[in-house]
């Protein structure tokens, strides 16, 4: 049984071999992506799968490192430094994983 930290791992390293499957499968099928604290970005694996298909996965040269995690109860908290996103490009992210039975249910992300 995969504890709350092993999907954030899994899923940031997932994200940095750009395995969008592997990354997808980490997820529940009802995952709701925030702007911290409520904006709703993305709702629904299939519209993380078209937002980071698109963006991301293949050919990208982002990165993610996590300069800290704290874990409490079922919510991993990680400050993560991004390096290459085609979007973000460099930038330092705060991001919250919510994770229940099906995977990682909710994320926020704050910068």
């Amino acid at each position: 049984m995969m504890r709350p930290a092993d999907y954030a791992q899994a899923q940031l390293d997932c994200y940095n071999q750009l395995d969008l499957e592997g990354f997808l499968a980490l997820y529940a099928d009802d995952v709701v992506v925030h702007e911290f604290p409520a904006t709703p970005l993305l709702e629904g694996k299939a519209a993380l799968r078209e937002r980071y298909g698109r963006i991301l996965f293949p050919g990208s040269t982002v990165h993610a490192v996590v300069t800290q995690r704290m874990v409490v109860g079922n919510r991993v908290i990680d400050h993560e430094q991004i390096t290459g996103h085609p979007i973000m490009g460099d930038a330092s992210l705060v991001v919250i994983y919510q994770v229940g039975a099906q995977g990682i249910e909710r994320v926020w992300f704050m910068r």
